[in-house]
């Protein structure tokens, strides 16, 4: 995954979330380990949600 992709990824949910984007480098860093952990509850979800 490329970073451009993650960083849209990264806007999306921020965006969503209804967050407004700031420059912080310590908000940017907790909202990308956010959007991390996201996406990966969302891929297991749909695995499970696939399997049974």
């Amino acid at each position: 995954m490329s970073t451009e992709w993650g960083g849209r990824l990264e806007t999306w949910i921020t965006a969503k979330m209804g967050a407004p984007p700031t420059d912080s480098r310590d908000k940017r860093k907790d909202h990308r380990e956010l959007a991390l952990v996201a996406f990966g509850v969302f891929i297991l979800v749909l695995l499970a949600s696939l399997v049974f």
